[in-house]
Formats: C-alpha cells, sequence, structure tokens
C-alpha cells in the first residue's frame, strides 16, 4: 500500500525589495505514509502557472534537505525540482526549500498553486500527490494523504504614497511695469514602500490669479521629473509629461 503525500508552505515573506519585487520562501515537505521504500521521488512546481498576470519572476537553486535538488529548475521550461534519484524509506520525510522574487505589478494577488510530487513503489507502481496548504501532507489525519490537497495562497502587499509640496524660491520682482516676476518650486517625493508609476502634478494657475489683470508662464524645467511644455496654468494644468517613476525614497522637482 504505497503512499506519498505532499505539503507546501511560505516560510518565509513575502519580503518587499522596495524596488517592485517580493521575495518569498516555498517549503516542499514530502513524506510516505506507505508500508514501502518508494523510489524515483520527483516534485513538480509551476510557477509560470502560478504567476499568471504578473511582469515576472525569478528563482534560485533549489535547496534540498533529504532529497536531491535539481539546480536547473526554473519554473518555466523546467518545473522538476528534484534530480528525480531518491528513495524515501517508510515513515520517512525530506523537504525542498525553493525561493522566488516576483515582480507582481498592478496583480498583488492572490496567486495559489499546488506542488505535485511522484514516486514508484518498490513494486513498480506509480503514485502521486498534490499539495496541501501549510506544514502537514496528510491535513485531516485520515492516513491518506491524496484526499485533501488544497492550494497555497500568496497575496502581496504595498503601501504607495507621495507627498507633494510647494515653495516660492525667487521673488515676487516687481517689474516696474505694473507686472510681478515669480518662481514656483513644486516638490514630489515618494514616502511608500513601492516605486510610483506615471507621476503627474497639476497645477492650475487660472484659479489662483482670480481677479488680477492676467499671467503669463514660462515653459516649466524639471530635476529628475520630466517637465511639460505645453504647460499653460489654464487649458493645459499638467506640470509633468507624466510618464516619471520615482523610486521608493526618491525626490524630483519642477520649477
Amino acid at each position: 500500500a504505497p503512499r506519498i503525500g505532499v505539503a507546501k508552505a511560505v516560510t518565509a515573506g513575502p519580503t518587499n525589495n522596495r524596488n517592485g519585487t517580493y521575495s518569498l520562501t516555498y517549503r516542499i515537505l514530502v513524506s510516505n505514509s506507505g508500508d514501502v521504500p518508494v523510489n524515483n521521488v520527483q516534485v513538480t512546481e509551476n510557477l509560470l502557472g502560478t504567476f499568471v498576470g504578473a511582469p515576472g519572476f525569478t528563482v534560485t537553486s533549489p535547496v534540498g534537505t533529504g532529497l536531491a535538488p535539481n539546480p536547473a529548475f526554473n519554473g518555466t521550461t523546467n518545473t522538476n525540482l528534484l534530480a528525480g534519484t531518491n528513495t524515501l524509506a517508510v515513515g520517512a520525510s525530506a523537504r525542498v526549500d525553493l525561493q522566488v522574487t516576483v515582480t507582481p505589478g498592478a496583480k498583488l494577488g492572490p496567486y495559489a498553486n499546488s506542488a505535485t510530487g511522484t514516486a514508484t513503489s518498490a513494486g513498480g507502481l506509480p503514485i502521486s500527490d498534490v499539495s496541501a496548504a501549510g506544514a502537514v501532507p496528510d491535513a485531516n489525519g485520515n492516513g491518506n494523504p491524496g484526499d485533501d490537497s488544497t492550494p497555497t495562497s500568496i497575496t502581496f502587499s504595498e503601501a504607495p504614497r507621495i507627498g507633494v509640496a510647494k515653495a516660492i524660491t525667487a521673488g515676487p520682482t516687481n517689474n516696474g511695469n505694473g507686472t510681478y516676476t515669480l518662481t514656483y518650486r513644486i516638490l514630489v517625493a515618494n514616502s511608500g514602500d513601492v516605486p510610483v508609476n506615471s507621476l503627474q502634478v497639476t497645477d492650475n494657475l487660472a484659479a489662483t490669479f482670480v481677479g488680477s489683470g492676467g499671467f503669463s508662464v514660462t515653459a516649466p524645467p524639471g530635476s529628475g521629473l520630466t517637465p511639460n511644455p505645453a504647460y499653460n496654468g489654464t487649458s493645459n494644468t499638467n506640470l509633468l509629461a507624466g510618464t516619471n517613476t520615482l523610486a521608493v525614497g526618491a525626490t524630483g522637482t519642477v520649477d
């Protein structure tokens, strides 16, 4: 009565790397709950099918404890976590750890998947099990790990923040002709834990100088930000091109 059981858990992370990526470690535990040794133990893990919708992911070579890992595993074209040469004695268990770095983009999760363990019995019978979430292959404790398979799910979290400050850095200077010249500086800071994209700053000068005889603007120069040369403060209130990404902790200015 050969049996193999598989459990899969997240044992580290997900850790926000503050550059749009997250790192986590999966631990896949394989146990022999049957009455004969099992041979050619293998675990497959399809990460391409897991992180559908994410811009990408990378993996480090899996690390095995009691199992020989497959250093060529990449989760896409090669989904075998193990070398496939191990034998697992009756009552024995072993594990393989896999570190993954994911770029989730706009889809933070949930991302759920299962690992599949396979082996052959001493008599040549093929056996398999789809993983249970957590650290116990036979989660319901009935002696049959094949009837309680559940995907292992992960969701990434982020706390994006943008801050804006506006100051007068020059003037107002009386030009002696009824006009005054001044310079505003708008500083934008990323105080969150992920990069921010499509950065924009709007400044409606028509609403600012209500009651004045008029105003004119020069094309705004930017530092670390791409300005919008068509900005006029009335029909076009976008100070930036809207294409910039601001890294965590970074700042940029537009004058």
